[in-house]
């Protein structure tokens, strides 16, 4: 699922915000404090994911504005819309741009058929706050992941519904070939060790990322028994605590985690927009330079990256690499240009249009 064109809906408190040049890859949107950035955020992950960043009585303005996205999923383009209802409040709904029906399994479909308790801490992550590491690195979001990998793998999202009940039964099917498999004893030091298979590469893939996110200070992450416990290697060879471990390295933590859980999901076919606010709160210039090269090369893998920021060295360093920049102030003043022009694709066209129409009344208005 890609990201295709976002607006923030103009009111009393807020201007008309939008664009429809986003990247399938990396996007960083750039401004100062108290700029939008994080309310702009909070629309993508209430829409996409449920999750709010900032609460609607204390948001950067008196009330969250509505707004809508517009995602693009297996060819078909959807318009995820919040808006206010007197009598309920926030309202969150889906409509197909075809005018074909969505219904509950279409809305689950869009984001892989992940829980919750999944897709928020990895996809739609404030560093505002410190993120939850002790939650991604628990026994029981562990046991969640590798049972929704499993489904991923014998029922992903493309299959057809009706088909649904016959992967169904190839998934019992294999855990009945398992169980027999592990009935013969000389089978059973093979079978553990493929069970442990999976979680020794996801702590590989962390590792990876986790070196390349701290210059090679933390050159390996250990992830803990049953009881939840992990620790990371250092240089020098020395063991760390991750609860011993500096703000700013824990977030370095979370992020390698995040990355090497989000690229798994990928690899079966669950490829879901990343949204970061400010992961660049707590970082130097050495460890901020070093993410945008991580996300850079992240996203060359077919993953949509959406970072917010408020550091202007962040921003020059992405433009040098010919990122796709965009500044909150030329979201409010700057016409929308179209840049992959595309037939079908209305909804983008509308969103420019929405813009443009606003800002010639307002200027009418004087």
């Amino acid at each position: 699922m890609k990201i295709a064109a976002l607006a923030l809906h103009a009111n009393h408190d807020w201007p008309e915000l939008g664009t429809d040049a986003l990247a399938p890859g990396l996007n960083v949107i750039y401004g100062p404090s108290a700029s939008g950035k994080t309310t702009l955020a909070d629309l993508v992950t209430h829409a996409l994911y449920g999750r709010r960043f900032v609460a609607a009585a204390t948001a950067e303005k008196s009330t969250a504005p509505q707004g809508e996205i517009v995602v693009e999923d297996r060819g078909r383009q959807f318009r995820l819309r919040r808006s206010r209802d007197e009598t309920a409040g926030e309202r969150l709904t889906v409509a197909a741009l075809d005018h074909s029906a969505v219904d509950e399994m279409t809305v689950r479909q869009l984001v892989a058929c992940l829980s919750p308790s999944l897709s928020r801490p990895l996809c739609a992550v404030s560093f505002r706050d410190m993120p939850r590491l002790d939650w991604l690195l628990s026994p029981e979001f562990s046991h969640e992941f590798r049972a929704a990998l499993w489904r991923l793998k014998w029922a992903p999202p493309t299959v057809q519904a009706e088909l649904r009940p016959i992967y169904a039964r190839l998934r019992a099917l294999e855990n009945d070939v398992a169980t027999l498999v592990r009935g013969l004893g000389s089978e059973e030091p093979h079978v553990a060790t493929a069970a442990t298979r999976p979680a020794q590469m996801r702590s590989h893939r962390a590792s990876y990322f986790l070196a390349q996110l701290t210059g090679g200070e933390l050159v390996r992450l250990q992830l803990g028994d049953a009881t939840g416990d992990a620790q990371v290697v250092t240089m020098a060879g020395d063991l760390l605590s991750v609860d011993a471990l500096w703000s700013t390295q824990r977030d370095q933590v979370y992020l390698s985690l995040c990355l090497a859980l989000v690229s798994a999901l990928g690899r079966h076919g669950a490829r879901l927009p990343l949204v970061l606010d400010e992961p660049f709160a707590r970082m130097d210039a050495r460890s901020s330079a070093g993410l945008v090269d991580v996300l850079h090369a992240f996203t060359t893998r077919g993953q949509q990256v959406l970072v917010f920021t408020a550091k202007r060295e962040v921003a020059e360093r992405c433009a040098s690499l010919r990122v796709n920049v965009l500044d909150m102030q030329s979201l409010r003043s700057a016409d929308v240009v179209e840049t992959r022009p595309r037939a079908a694709d209305m909804a983008t066209r509308r969103v420019r249009r929405r813009v443009k129409s606003t800002r010639r009344k307002h200027r009418e208005a004087g």
